[in-house]
């Protein structure tokens, strides 16, 4: 159900747009704001819903995208009239890009060890209800090991949504079949 709505609300803004374009109701400039506009607010509805695509490197790149697109309205809104209106909602607008480059150093540790923790390669196995379970060995020396679970389900060839996520560190008790038990959480949790 909230595949197909989505799926509505992206053809119906694509159209509309097209359609403002193709009759010159849009200028030049008015089309770049729309499209940054579009970009950032697909990407975050996207994530919010749990979607993403299967290639990483269109995932990164959306996400740089999506912050480009907020990067450019949040400095076009500058030009908004009158001057304090502008200044006021552009320093708003920037304040977040301003502390993210200030905190870079520091975010820069966490990045590196999300990005040394995805190049652990994943094992896939499909459960069941057309619904994939992939896992991969997650831990270092800072860390417990274990592993985490996935259930995902393909929507078209190039995107997924994740339906279920949790990360089992190893115990003498661990379950030998994390996928089974992520099912059955899935499951449970949807009654």
């Amino acid at each position: 159900m909230t595949t197909i709505f989505i799926r509505a609300v992206v053809t119906a803004v694509a159209v509309a747009l097209a359609a403002l374009i193709a009759w010159g109701c849009i200028s030049l400039r008015s089309r770049t704001y729309v499209i940054a506009a579009a970009l950032t607010c697909f990407t975050l509805v996207m994530a919010a819903c749990g979607f993403s695509f299967q290639s990483r490197t269109l995932n990164v790149g959306m996400i740089f995208g999506a912050v480009a697109g907020y990067a450019y309205l949040s400095f076009a809104s500058f030009a908004l009239r009158p001057k304090a209106l502008g200044i006021a909602t552009g320093a708003a607008l920037t304040a977040p890009l301003i502390l993210a480059v200030f905190s870079l150093p520091v975010t820069g540790l966490g990045i590196m060890f999300i990005l040394d923790d995805m190049a652990a390669p994943y094992r896939t196995e499909q459960v069941r209800d057309g619904i994939v379970c992939r896992t991969k060995e997650i831990g270092n020396a800072a860390s417990g090991d274990g592993v985490q679970v996935e259930l995902i389900r393909p929507v078209l060839r190039f995107a997924r949504r994740t339906l279920y996520t949790h990360a089992v560190l190893y115990t003498d008790t661990t379950s030998r079949d994390p996928c089974a038990d992520a099912y059955a959480s899935l499951k449970s949790a949807r009654r």
